[in-house]
Parts: C-alpha cells; structure tokens; sequence
C-alpha cells in the first residue's frame, strides 16, 4: 500500500475503537524509526476499512541529500519493517511476518548483495550495509522501542466528539 508522506483521514474513523491515531510508538524519532503508517493502514483494513489512493494528490518532501542521510533512513526503514511485523505478531496474532522477516527479508538481501558483486546495481556499499543493518537491529529495536512506549506513553484515541465534525459535514471530503 506504501507509505504516507501524504495522509488524510476521516476524523471520526481515528475515533473508532479498534482503528485509533496512528501508533506514536512506532514512528520517527523512536528506536524502531518508522511503521506507524503501514501499522494503521492494517488496523484499517483489519476493522473493514477501506483506503484509496488519490494520484492527483500530492505533497512536496524533501528527500535526504547526502548518502549518511540516506543509509540512517534505509536503516530506520528496515529497522521499522521489523517492528511493524512484531507488532501484527503481538496485536493480532498475525504470524504471515515470520516468514516475511526470516525469508523473503532475506531474499532481497542476498540479491541486493549479488547485483552489487556482479555489477548489475550501482547502489553504494554504505546503502547495502545500512538496509542490511537495520534488518539486524530490527529485533532489538522493537524492545527499545516497547521501553519508549511505556515511558513516554502513545498517542490516546480521539475525543468522541471533534467540533470540527460539528462545524463541517465531512462525509462528504
């Protein structure tokens, strides 16, 4: 489904009980650096939701700028495919992750390494290492980052009434 550089939401589905804001506890600046949207697009699709991509929506980014900022993003990227999947582990009792992590991850690994030995991938060592990196801290990030969560606490579900829901129709957004 991809990532959410650009999200919208319907306020009162964040109110649903079994969907609720996105998991803080999983997102930039945690140890385990990302997978707080693919998290939510689960829940949705697990509480019946639907999602739908709009192409004429668009959002400017910024991308990383230097190779270092790039490998600590790949890192964070593959350190949160790990922790994205402990979670569907430990909520939901969705154990399609394991195979997941224990062989497709490491697939893609060995081809990443393979294209770069044989000359058919230019990518940076440096890049190849860090996305390697990040799948190897990953189980050790999803326990620092059950830490965090417990200290610093996650984002609580929504009030049962918005007042921009009383303002708006937003049925129809």
């Amino acid at each position: 489904l991809g990532g959410t550089a650009n999200q919208a939401v319907r306020a009162r589905w964040l109110r649903q009980p079994h969907v609720g804001p996105l998991d803080t506890s999983l997102g930039p600046g945690t140890p385990s650096g990302v997978g707080e949207d693919t998290e939510f697009f689960y829940r949705t699709l697990h509480a019946g939701g639907s999602i739908a991509y709009e192409p004429r929506a668009f959002v400017w980014h910024r991308h990383r700028d230097t190779i270092p900022a790039l490998a600590r993003q790949l890192r964070n990227y593959s350190s949160g495919h790990v922790a994205y999947h402990a979670a569907l582990l430990t909520r939901f009792g969705d154990v399609r992750g394991l195979w997941h992590l224990g062989l497709d991850v490491n697939r893609h690994l060995v081809r990443r390494t393979r294209d770069r030995l044989l000359g058919r991938s230019s990518t940076p060592w440096s890049l190849v290492w860090a996305e390697a990196r990040g799948f190897f801290v990953g189980p050790f990030n999803v326990v620092r980052t059950i830490a965090h969560a417990r200290r610093h606490g996650v984002a609580r579900p929504l009030a049962p009434q918005d007042p921009w829901d009383a303002r708006f129709d937003v049925s129809q957004v």
